[in-house]
């Protein structure tokens, strides 16, 4: 009886696990009994089936299953070989010992090279030793399927991984500690354009002939996992890098870097910083233009009473009394006044500009006068102002609007230091690299000694929110006007700089032929005047306390209402007691507009003049729409007034002939 220690855990498991079960194969009985004998004196621990020819061996082995085969090598009609081949189309890993009478070792070699797991005599200082033989075939067997069994795993995990590796669209790659790539994935292989393995990482990845300022191999080699950003000298691109160590089985570490690409992401980004700006910029404009839209409503109503009561007062005193000097000059202030709230209206796109033929030496003269109370005394203003009576097709407040952008950025770039604001008007040929159309140009030109303007900055001057001033001092729209404005008049503006010497603008006009029509009111100063019948209307007491005053002067028979609903509530108790109406916009109640249309839904001939100090509501063609005859915008001269009631009234009488006519 066998007693091998290095048996024993073979033995109790195979006690543990029921018999091991053995499929033996011999044609010769006695051989049987002698192999039967010697596996069971090892305690029982084997269950030997036997079989005796081809036809039982291949029904029981198909039949039932075993841990070993044992099998004689000459068999009538069915040798050794072919029981291995017979076993190993059932079950390669069954494992199959060669148990014969001859000692031939060119058979052994044989049957060893075609798969069998061991070979033994049939001899008795042979034959006991077959169960160690048969532990240790089973035992290497096992072994052997293990193996297999990891190999097997370890192959489908190294390919699942690399497939993993080959599908990522972030571009990865492994390098060694000599810095040499291992690996490349195929996003990297399309970064680089080449298979770089083998080469050196800085200069593969990076286009570098040496090691990377920034490599952290080192870090990662003490097993530390690393997240950087790299702007890569390759492609200009920017990218978030992940750097990892990969262990190796003899010590050494390579790192893993993965590359995700982050460029559009960056600019997405400033992108959307940039339009939130932008956002934030239009919502404030926004906020400007209904403040604006406020502030011209009501103080166009506190103007127009002032301007009103100027004039009467002018007209109603003597040449050369004292008092009317001082009244001319509040009239003219409170023009000024008037002017300054069209150009708010038309900086905050309130209200829609018309050009007009007109000289510039006026308007930039009254720019440079507003413009002295503002800038420091340490800033010197000069000027130079032709007097060629050149005419441009321009809307004045804009061409206001350029000059004091223009100067309001010269000071600024003086303000810490003082210089010298130069403004000069001249007659001018334009560069032919601007493009412009043939023609005569005047130029606007305006030059400071400031810090000037970065080289690399004057580019993007004239983009709308792109500033270089403080929080405070701008918001970017300055120019960006400006050169709108220009560019809607067919000119140009250039611009010449030198970092610390400072910089001129030229803003070059077209020079219209045309000639400027004369305004017939000049030629006669004199209010007309009638006698109708007409209702004024404003909520405001002191204007309707004014246009009853003004129209009953010319002659008109007047009634005043400062109530849309009682206007209202009279005319439809006597609606042909009325020639004219005239009436305000934004009225508490009852608004211009809807009073206007209930008066035609009356009386579909009354003629009626609109007037409003703003309104987003309504415009010259929404009140013509209505039946509306005219609309008037406040603060109104007196002239205005008069001609315009007067210019309607005639205009409703020529209507009512020619009806009577037809």
């Amino acid at each position: 009886m066998l007693n091998h220690l290095w048996m024993k855990p073979y033995r109790e498991n195979a006690y543990m696990h029921g018999k091991i079960r053995i499929l033996y194969i011999d044609d010769y009985a006695l051989d049987r009994e002698l192999v039967k004998d010697a596996l069971e004196q090892e305690h029982g621990g084997f269950e030997v089936t036997e079989a005796s020819g081809r036809q039982e061996f291949e029904v029981l082995l198909n039949a039932h299953r075993f841990d070993v085969v044992l099998s004689d090598f000459n068999i009538a009609g069915f040798d050794g070989f072919q029981v291995l081949a017979a076993v190993h189309a059932h079950d390669p890993c069954l494992p199959v010992i060669i148990v014969t009478g001859t000692g031939s070792e060119e058979i052994a070699v044989m049957a060893l090279k075609k798969g069998a797991a061991d070979y033994v005599i049939k001899r008795p200082k042979h034959i006991q030793r077959l169960a160690q033989t048969i532990f240790s075939a089973i035992e290497k067997q096992t072994l052997r399927n293990r193996q297999k069994k990891a190999e097997a795993l370890l192959k489908e995990s190294e390919a699942k991984y690399r497939s993993m590796m080959e599908s990522i669209t972030d571009s990865i790659c492994i390098c060694s500690p000599r810095l040499t790539i291992e690996y490349m994935n195929p996003a990297m292989i399309k970064r680089v354009g080449r298979d770089a393995t083998g080469e050196t990482c800085h200069s593969a990845l990076y286009g570098l002939d040496h090691r990377c300022d920034w490599c952290v191999f080192d870090t990662a080699a003490k097993g530390n996992s690393i997240e950087s950003t790299i702007l890569s000298p390759l492609d200009g691109r920017t990218y978030r890098v992940t750097d990892m160590p990969i262990q190796h089985q003899n010590g050494s570490v390579s790192k893993m870097s993965i590359f995700r690409d982050i460029t559009g992401y960056l600019t997405a980004l400033a992108d959307k910083e940039k339009a939130q700006g932008q956002l934030l910029q239009a919502q404030r404009m926004e906020t400007i233009g209904t403040l604006a839209g406020g502030i011209a409503h009501d103080f166009n109503n506190i103007l127009y009473p002032i301007m009103g009561y100027a004039e009467m007062s002018i007209e109603d005193l003597p040449e050369n009394h004292p008092i009317k000097e001082n009244l001319k000059d509040i009239l003219q202030g409170a023009k000024r006044a008037r002017d300054l709230v069209k150009q708010i209206l038309a900086f905050s796109n309130q209200r829609p500009t018309e050009q007009e033929i007109l000289l510039l030496k006026p308007l930039v003269q009254e720019a440079l006068k507003l413009l002295r109370s503002a800038i420091p005394s340490n800033i010197e203003i000069q000027q130079d102002l032709y007097d060629a009576p050149d005419h441009v097709l321009a809307n004045p407040t804009e061409i206001h609007e350029v000059v004091m952008n223009l100067c309001t950025n010269a000071y600024h770039a003086m303000e810490k230091s003082g210089g010298i604001l130069r403004l000069c008007l001249t007659k001018a040929v334009p560069n032919p690299d601007l493009n412009l159309p043939s023609g005569d140009y005047c130029c606007i030109s305006v030059r400071d000694t400031g810090i000037g303007i970065p080289t690399e900055m004057e580019k993007n001057i004239f983009d709308p929110y792109f500033t270089t001033k403080e929080t405070g001092k701008g918001t970017g729209l300055g120019l960006s006007v400006v050169h709108g404005i220009i560019k809607k008049y067919q000119g140009a503006i250039t611009v010449e700089s030198m970092p610390g010497k400072g910089s001129v603008f030229n803003v070059f006009l077209p020079i219209t032929s045309a000639t400027k029509k004369s305004d017939e009111r000049l030629k006669d100063q004199s209010n007309p005047g009638g006698d109708e019948k007409i209702l004024f209307v404003d909520d405001e007491v002191s204007i309707t306390k004014l246009g009853v005053r003004l129209l009953e002067r010319l002659g008109y028979r007047v009634t005043g209402k400062s109530s849309s609903i009682e206007a209202f509530a009279l005319f439809k108790s006597a609606p042909d007691d009325f020639d004219l109406v005239i009436t305000d916009m934004n009225m508490p109640g009852m608004v211009g507009s809807e009073l206007a249309a209930k008066l035609l839904e009356i009386r579909p001939d009354i003629p009626i003049i609109l007037c409003t100090g703003f309104s987003e509501r309504i415009d010259i063609e929404i009140a013509k729409s209505i039946g509306i005859r005219d609309y008037i915008n406040k603060p109104i001269l007196n002239i205005d007034l008069s001609s315009k009631v007067r210019e309607v009234l005639d205009q409703a009488k020529k209507n009512q002939i020619g009806e009577d006519t037809r």
